[in-house]
């Protein structure tokens, strides 16, 4: 009987001892510090997206906002200049990077805005008169217009160095000079992503570097999306 009772007391006493160590761990647990805001256990913390723009959007960027964007390309011959002896069609995608090198500049006129500079890829295929390679790389300034909206016109313009084998009657070399300049419009669905189109002058030819040398003219016509950051 005495083994029993001692039994049964050393079982009731183990039971108090545990239920008061769980009790004394939830209140350590509920007791403890947050983690701070940078440690690995502030899973809730998300990194803020660098500002783009100046005063909010539409009202110019910030010095050093960069700008990457995809585009396709459809350019269509003129003759009508005078200028050369075909239309050449041709069809292209396009690649851009830019840098926002300048703040917000003539601030109280109605054309302020930031000056950009870009740097240009493209490449693609002439499929009229007859299909032929064309791809080069254009170094252009752009101003972009601050409207206060997100609707962001721009002017710009470029030249840089091309390949191409379209030759005779209007070309003679495969090393040619793109000379470009147009007007555009960014339409910006989100603070930092634009929808973006511009029409475009796009001129090649090889600066008298061999003949014939008549040159190829097109009004070319781009599409794409635009990431600013």
């Amino acid at each position: 009987m005495r083994k029993q009772l001692c039994l049964l007391t050393m079982f009731i006493s183990l039971g108090w001892e545990t239920s008061r160590g769980g009790s004394l761990s939830l209140t350590a647990i509920e007791n403890q510090d947050p983690p701070p805001a940078g440690s690995e256990l502030n899973l809730r913390a998300s990194p803020q997206p660098e500002p783009i723009w100046k005063n909010g959007i539409g009202e110019g960027f910030i010095k050093g906002t960069r700008e990457l964007d995809l585009s396709v390309v459809g350019a269509f011959g003129i003759t009508s200049l005078g200028i050369g002896s075909n239309n050449h069609n041709l069809i292209m995608a396009a690649v851009h990077y830019g840098w926002m090198f300048d703040d917000v500049w003539a601030e109280n006129c109605w054309f302020r805005g930031n000056w950009e500079a870009l740097v240009e890829g493209f490449g693609g295929a002439q499929y009229h008169p007859r299909t032929k390679y064309v791809a080069g790389i254009t170094t252009i300034i752009r101003y972009n217009f601050a409207t206060g909206t997100r609707w962001i016109p721009f002017i710009s313009a470029g030249v840089g160095p091309s390949v191409t084998d379209i030759g005779s009657p209007d070309l003679s070399t495969t090393f040619e000079f793109n000379l470009q300049a147009g007007v555009g419009l960014h339409y910006f669905l989100r603070d930092n992503a634009a929808i973006t189109a511009e029409a475009r002058y796009l001129h090649f030819s090889n600066a008298g570097l061999g003949q014939p040398n008549e040159g190829v003219n097109t009004i070319s016509y781009l599409v794409g999306f635009s990431w600013f950051f």
